[in-house]
């Protein structure tokens, strides 16, 4: 009899510790929603003394828009994604206020992610992020900073809706042809057991830079 019982114990340890085990050794990322498309708008450049743009249509200038250190992960991830596409990529290390600069010199990515909420469990730590991708043909940083001033929400797809509209408008206003990409995720989430160890949001990050390179794909980037 006692040594049923102590089986049955021996049982219930094992019942109860595989799932810990592996709630402490997951490591995954999910999205709640997610979105985005490409356009393209604005006639063709026909007049010889216009500007055409971008100045230099092999470069892509990547603009991190988020908090360290997800802001510097982010910043050496999406490159090498970007020279799979045939890019030079090269990451815009100013401020808000000096991005006007870069206007019209190359191509343009924005990665602007609107919230970011970090929690530690005792099995686990999770990293849930709400992200916009931008990409502009033309080069189009005016658009994402008039966006940026003009709507302040955590709702990735209200504000993508807000850029994209802004974008339009802005090459059918200047007579320009370009296309403007869109990638949306809310509640994108990663998740780290305790027994992997490491940041959560490395696998976010990662996840991010998969999406910027479909991003670039479907915007006919090759």
């Amino acid at each position: 009899m006692v040594m049923k019982k102590a089986l049955l114990i021996v049982v219930l340890l094992v019942v109860l510790a595989v799932p810990t085990l592996i709630m402490a050794s997951q490591d995954s990322v999910f999205t709640e929603y997610s979105g985005g498309g490409v356009s393209t708008g604005g006639p063709t450049l026909t007049d010889d003394n216009s500007v055409h743009v971008p100045l230099d249509p092999n470069e892509l200038y990547i603009v991190v828009v988020a908090r360290e250190p997800l802001k510097s992960k982010l910043e050496v991830a999406i490159p090498p994604v970007a020279r799979r596409y045939g890019l030079d990529p090269g990451v815009v290390a100013t401020g808000m206020d000096s991005l006007p600069a870069v206007q019209f010199k190359g191509r343009l990515l924005v990665v602007y992610v609107l919230s970011e909420d970090e929690k530690s469990g005792l099995l686990s730590r999770t990293c849930k992020l709400n992200v916009v991708a931008y990409y502009s043909s033309v080069g189009d940083v005016q658009s994402f900073l008039a966006a940026y001033a003009a709507i302040k929400t955590s709702d990735p797809e209200a504000f993508a809706e807000e850029l994209d509209a802004r974008a339009m408008a802005y090459l059918g206003t200047n007579g320009l042809s370009g296309d403007v990409g869109i990638a949306w995720w809310r509640g994108m989430k990663a998740e780290r057991g305790r027994l992997v160890g490491g940041d959560p949001c490395e696998g976010a990050v990662e996840a991010i830079a998969e999406g910027v390179g479909e991003l670039l794909q479907t915007s006919g980037v090759s």
